[in-house]
């Protein structure tokens, strides 16, 4: 009776061992993407006001950071300082937009008086993607992709008085790194793209390799597997004065904004693991991220954004200057 059965029992063994193997093979087709990770940190010092802000692991990002401290005996007073710190940036799977501006203002008509303000800002997102076809499951190959990078970097002029010790410098950066970058010429970073201007006494130090255009980032990843690339950012500011003790007054400004974008630019094609085109392939990514698609912004709509964040940005430094006393109405309209 037993033997009887042991025939039939194995076509339904061999059955039973296929759908096993299946069945895993299946689960991993139909798995849910990966999350898009999203990093913003942010701090802004303006001598007794110090402010930060840290939001790691979201699939989005955005904050607005500003530091304000006004010091001095009195309104009208001997000595008297003002110094102003902003950051703020926003992150998405595709985007990256930050902003770093540091201002001091001093006056002293005793001692020396000085002013001190930095602020930084830095982020990074992780975005996963699928290629799907176009090549074997399992073998290696490289997503060329475009990365749209646009923004400014500035310092006031830099001053020092050898008789009266008055002063006043700064430093502004901007740093970018992606997966998949091929970049020369940082001093400080190697393989990312750059923008510093330093100015003190000993004049100006500017390092920069022309950050502002778009890159091409040759990104590996393996053909059916989910595979993922990263962007990350840095924008930093820093200003300081010494007033002289004639009575004279001094201001100053570091600047890097880098709200215009960072940007991923589309998907220009897909190579196998021979450096050969191919074609017939997909990309799939985490919900509502569309890797073929340019995050860049059209000019119109660029603009309406920008006008947005400037209307912003003089209501917050106008409610700022209310609260001023005893500053000189130039003080204010270099803020």
């Amino acid at each position: 009776m037993t033997s009887s059965l042991q025939p039939a029992l194995k076509p339904m063994l061999g059955l039973a061992l296929s759908l096993s193997v299946a069945l895993p093979c299946a689960a991993l087709a139909t798995a849910p993407a990966p999350a898009v990770v999203t990093n913003l940190s942010l701090r802004a010092n303006a001598y007794h006001d110090n402010q930060r802000y840290d939001s790691s692991g979201q699939p989005f990002a955005a904050h607005d950071l500003v530091a304000f401290d006004v010091t001095g005996d009195s309104p009208a007073g001997i000595y008297a300082s003002e110094q102003r710190a902003e950051a703020n940036g926003t992150v998405t799977a595709t985007t990256i937009r930050l902003y770093s501006r540091s201002y001091t203002w001093a006056r002293s008509s005793a001692p020396l008086y000085s002013a001190f303000a930095d602020s930084a800002a830095r982020a990074s997102v992780t975005t996963p993607f699928l290629i799907s076809g176009g090549g074997t499951a399992g073998t290696k190959g490289t997503l060329i992709a475009h990365l749209h990078v646009s923004g400014n970097v500035e310092v006031g002029q830099s001053l020092y008085d050898p008789v009266t010790s008055a002063d006043a410098h700064g430093k502004a950066e901007m740093y970018f790194w992606a997966t998949g970058l091929n970049a020369t010429g940082c001093t400080t970073y190697a393989d990312a793209g750059c923008w510093t201007i330093n100015r003190d006494y000993t004049g100006d130090h500017v390092n920069t390799n022309n950050p502002n255009r778009t890159w091409e980032l040759r990104i590996p990843f393996t053909f059916g597997d989910w595979s993922q690339f990263n962007l990350q950012m840095w924008a930093t500011s820093k200003s300081m004065v010494t007033a002289n003790g004639n009575g004279g007054w001094i201001a100053h400004y570091a600047m890097t904004d880098y709200n215009h974008t960072l940007a991923w630019d589309g998907i220009a094609g897909v190579l196998d693991a021979q450096g050969q085109a191919v074609t017939g392939w997909s990309v799939q990514s985490a919900p509502g991220v569309d890797l073929l698609a340019s995050a860049v912004p059209e000019p119109g709509a660029w603009m309406l954004w920008s006008g947005g964040l400037l209307a912003g940005a003089w209501m917050r430094r106008r409610s700022a200057s209310l609260t001023r006393r005893g500053l000189p109405p130039s003080a204010t309209r270099g803020a």
